[in-house]
């Protein structure tokens, strides 16, 4: 059974890459489908362990919203990642430091201190413990040829875990054997569930009035978002949905929401499936509707207002 072991800020670094030169958007990482990326490039290989590794975001004094921000966004890849299957170890830690540029002006960069060297000792404990008999390296870092030869030396397989486009030739010959992830597999694990979300008194009162702080939540995630409703034409426009930020979708009470078939047919409309998309409605009966055909569907309390537990459900589901 073989181990995976993956540097984790090297390894998104590299997928963000793929995403540039590829000319498309960066998804959120808490977002990706890394479950079925590595199962594609992996294949039969057997699995016991896979580990992600990162360094421990501290506040820095200098720049507090941006670390808290970075926090915030490391404690959700952390969930989401734990969700798919994968452990996840701090290790060291982000370290900011002042850096001279141009014309002697300084900026104050963030590196990452300690994670080769915890990967690097926990290749060689597995080694030696005889844990394992073969050790996947997700890492482009050359600081790891020692741990590499230390582990083939102890009898223990080693494969280089690299990217088609800029792979490390120095870890890949190393190591023995070598997968190579390719652009149009990164690209097609990016895809990301669609939002659904209830239209009238819950993102938008009768008056056409917007909960903006719904709506600020909403547009932290790069997902298609799609409002639900039964409006007529003429409470369309009443009601503001020919104005609204996202697209709008509607059957005019034919049939209402609380019917199954209207999922049916919205979701024929947009060819999607249930898998396809997440949803949260204030009505429990059209929840219950929309369950019935399969979709993940949060129960929003329109009285109460509480974004926080609706922001957490869509981050683990979408």
């Amino acid at each position: 059974m073989a181990m995976v072991l993956i540097d984790g800020e090297n390894f998104r670094a590299k997928l963000g890459e793929v995403f540039k030169t590829s000319g498309r958007p960066k998804p959120s990482w808490y977002s990706y489908n890394f479950k079925g990326l590595f199962e594609r490039v992996l294949g039969d290989i057997k699995i016991e362990r896979k580990v992600f590794y990162f360094a421990k975001i501290q506040e820095h004094p200098n720049t507090l919203e941006k670390s808290r921000q970075l926090i915030e966004e490391q404690r959700l890849l952390k969930t989401h990642l734990e969700k798919q299957g994968f452990e996840v170890i701090l290790a060291g830690r982000v370290q900011g430091q002042f850096e001279k540029v141009f014309f002697k002006k300084k900026i104050l960069v963030f590196k990452e201190k300690g994670v080769d060297v915890r990967i690097a000792v926990d290749m060689v404990c597995m080694a030696c413990d005889k844990k394992t008999d073969e050790i996947i390296l997700g890492s482009s870092d050359s600081d790891l040829h020692p741990a590499v030869n230390e582990v083939k030396r102890r009898s223990v397989k080693c494969i280089y875990l690299g990217f088609e486009t800029s792979s490390n030739v120095g870890l890949s010959r190393n190591a023995g054997r070598t997968i190579l992830i390719r652009n149009s597999e990164v690209l097609k694990f990016s895809s990301q569930k669609t939002i659904l979300v209830d239209a009238v008194d819950c993102f938008v009162d009768k008056d056409g009035l917007i909960f903006k702080q719904m709506q600020e939540m909403l547009n932290s995630f790069p997902n298609k978002k799609v409002l639900l409703t039964g409006a007529n034409d003429e409470q369309f426009k009443t009601f503001g949905l020919d104005k609204m930020p996202y697209e709008v979708f509607t059957l005019k009470h034919n049939p209402e929401k609380t019917d199954p078939e209207y999922y049916r047919k919205m979701l024929s409309h947009f060819g999607l499936s249930a898998e396809d998309v997440v949803y949260f409605e204030h009505n429990p009966e059209a929840v219950k509707s929309a369950e019935s055909v399969g979709i993940k569907t949060y129960f929003y309390d329109s009285e109460k207002k509480d974004l926080p537990p609706l922001k957490d459900f869509l981050t683990q589901n979408v």
